[in-house]
């Protein structure tokens, strides 16, 4: 049996370990210019990664947080949160909220 001339597209890379990265300042008490709800979600997402549990519970309620309507500061780390956090959108979700 021959291979099929179209291969199975692959996913995009995981985009959770730059968010467990990219919320450490946030969470660590370096950087507070946060909205105290998103702090919460990132304190519960890094405290459940370090525990060793799983953190989708978290995250799946930061998939639904708009990163261009939250309070982040405009410096390299608020950047690099903004940007892990578009990752974690669906891309079938293509409206953005004005």
């Amino acid at each position: 049996m021959s291979e099929p001339d179209d291969p199975v597209p692959t996913p995009g890379p995981d985009p959770v370990p730059e968010l467990l990265a990219a919320l450490v300042p946030f969470v660590d008490g370096t950087t507070l210019d946060i909205s105290q709800t998103l702090y919460k979600t990132l304190y519960r997402v890094h405290v459940a990664h370090l525990r060793g549990h799983d953190p989708a519970e978290h995250i799946a309620r930061l998939t639904s947080v708009n990163p261009d309507r939250i309070k982040i500061p405009d410096t390299d780390d608020g950047r690099r949160l903004r940007s892990s956090l578009r990752a974690l959108r669906p891309a079938q979700n293509p409206h953005a909220q004005p």
